[in-house]
């Protein structure tokens, strides 16, 4: 008599299948443009960054202005030279650069609708990066040079005021690392003096002559 081995019935299986997300990858005219558009951005970048360097960086003119002004004397004549004015004045030298500079000379001259009445020179000096240095000089002016505007100086002296104008020039030469740039600055300024109370101010200021 013999035994039958039982057979297990098993449920159906079904495959197991892996599912894979699809890769999508970007075609290559966007990416060209992406691209296109960084480098353009670092590009502007770049170059306002050296711009804005070279504004601070790169060497300028100093700059110059009145800060101090007075009458040492005033001396008014009927006869001969109308009068002699003694002035006073204390100019400021700015230097806005990173760099030394030395200047050899700062020309003071006084002018009467357009005639030199007379000027001084002070001498050579040194600037630091940023520095400023004051430069007193005293200014004899000739009446004796007028006498072709006699007319409107009379004017002026009837009115009590005498309209001048001073021109200060400076000369010197900058030193940017390992060389030396020669530079030159100018400014023109009003001066009103009062002949009666022997006071002078200073007015409308600007470049050049």
């Amino acid at each position: 008599m013999g035994f039958s081995t039982p057979k297990l019935a098993f449920p159906p299986t079904t495959p197991f299948l892996l599912r894979r997300d699809p890769i999508h990858f970007a075609s290559t005219p966007h990416r060209f443009a992406f691209l296109s558009r960084r480098l353009c951005i670092i590009a502007i970048a770049c170059v306002v960054s050296l711009l804005v360097a070279a504004y601070f960086v790169w060497p300028s003119a100093p700059d110059l202005k009145i800060s101090r002004l007075k009458v040492n004397s005033l001396n008014i004549r009927t006869a001969g030279h109308l009068f002699d004015l003694s002035l006073g004045l204390m100019v400021k030298v700015k230097n806005h650069d990173l760099y030394t500079m030395d200047y050899r000379t700062v020309d003071v001259a006084i002018r009467y609708r357009g005639t030199v009445l007379g000027h001084v020179k002070s001498n050579d000096g040194h600037l630091r990066p940023l520095g400023t240095s004051d430069v007193n000089a005293d200014v004899e002016v000739d009446g004796t040079k007028v006498l072709k505007d006699v007319v409107f100086l009379l004017e002026d002296l009837l009115k009590g005021s005498i309209l001048l104008d001073t021109v200060m020039t400076i000369h010197g030469r900058l030193g940017v690392l390992l060389f030396d740039f020669p530079f030159k600055a100018k400014i023109s300024c009003e001066l009103i003096v009062n002949t009666r109370n022997r006071t002078v101010d200073c007015g409308d200021c600007h470049s050049g002559d």
